[in-house]
């Protein structure tokens, strides 16, 4: 029998029916079976990930990518899903995207959007023995105090990430945005005494004052447009105007925000999005020096907008390495870059490891 007309024998459960929408909807099916499998519809590590973050916008939960992997039917991931209560459910803002090993787990520290499926597709790279963790921002959490800042941020996910792993040593790594988030984590993990291993920053921004303008804007679209072929071109103008309009947006919404905390109703400020919250967040942060040594990956096609923030960043931390990266801003934690970042955060972490002679992750 297939695995289409046997889930015409029954009805399905309500997660079945949801995850079996979100599947359809990705893979562009009319209907899916409960035996079918993902891979066998046409799904491949890219949709993978694309389901991930479906998966976690339409269940709130987070399903390690090697999970997906493993329960490949509707059925079985249906049942995974069904399974992750909130006993299954140990902490408010770390989930898991690679489960299992015993090895220190590497931390990945969530950007504007607030969800940790930023960093998915990483963990099909990683070895065996090593977890990997996103931190996700959880804007109906009751214990935040608005307007809120990174500080606060990063004193509530310092305690969550020792209490998972108290002896440490704790490897942190954020992009963009995230990766002044991670910044100020480190600084707060060091400040409770725990040990911070290797703290990585993948192409963010200064902190004093520099913004992205029109003039950044068109001259890296300029940059860009060297590199295409002709046939891209419809595309990519397609995406360039729809990258345009959202920066319109979002300049809108932040002046929006910013005025509904000026006229004193901060409580207001929770209900305009999480990329507003964290926005007012990481515009109102300045960084102090950290006490330790700091790994910058730059993404070296972005000739404009990266200027001055190697420099900016190696004036905060005790010493700086950098990574340099053959590719744009917004490709540098995209999948064609992953196994990079993936061998070169093992690399990283395993020569820590070594110097400090550390054996498991108790």
């Amino acid at each position: 029998m297939s695995g289409l007309s046997a889930s015409l024998e029954r009805a399905l459960t309500p997660t079945e029916a949801l995850l079996s929408d979100t599947w359809q909807r990705i893979l562009k099916r009319n209907q899916i079976g409960l035996e079918e499998d993902f891979f066998d519809l046409g799904g491949d590590s890219l949709l993978a990930a694309l389901a991930l973050s479906e998966i976690e916008k339409v269940f709130d939960k987070v399903v390690p990518m090697d999970v997906f992997f493993e329960r490949t039917t509707l059925k079985d991931l249906a049942a995974y899903l069904d399974e992750m209560t909130e006993d299954h459910e140990k902490f408010q803002f770390l989930v898991p995207i690679k489960s299992g090993g015993e090895k220190s787990p590497l931390i990945c520290v969530h950007t504007m959007n607030g969800e940790a499926t930023t960093y998915h597709h990483m963990g099909g790279f990683m070895d065996d023995d090593r977890p990997v963790y996103g931190l996700r921002f959880k804007n109906s959490w009751k214990g935040w105090r608005y307007p809120l800042d990174f500080e606060q941020l990063a004193q509530k996910y310092a305690e969550e990430i020792l209490r998972m792993n108290p002896k440490g040593p704790h490897h942190l790594m954020g992009y963009c945005s995230g990766g002044v988030l991670a910044f100020e984590i480190a600084r707060v993990l060091k400040q409770k005494g725990g040990q911070v291993g290797i703290l990585a920053i993948l192409d963010a921004s200064n902190k004093n004052g520099q913004k992205h303008s029109w003039k950044t804007i068109w001259i890296n679209a300029f940059h860009q447009l060297k590199q295409k072929k002709v046939r891209e071109l419809p595309y990519w103008v397609s995406k360039k105007m729809l990258t345009i309009l959202r920066f319109t947006g979002r300049k809108f919404l932040e002046k929006s925000h910013r005025m509904l905390l000026k006229w004193g109703r901060p409580a207001w400020a929770k209900y305009t999005g999480k990329a507003q919250v964290l926005g007012w967040a990481f515009s109102n942060y300045q960084p102090t020096p950290y006490e330790g040594p700091l790994h910058y990956f730059e993404a070296t096609r972005d000739k404009i907008s990266s200027e001055g923030r190697v420099e900016y960043w190696k004036s905060l931390a005790e010493e700086l390495v950098l990574i340099p990266m053959a590719c744009f801003h917004k490709e540098i934690s995209g999948k064609e870059n992953s196994e990079f970042l993936s061998h070169k955060m093992t690399e990283l972490m395993e020569d820590y490891r070594a110097d400090q002679g550390i054996s498991l992750f108790l």
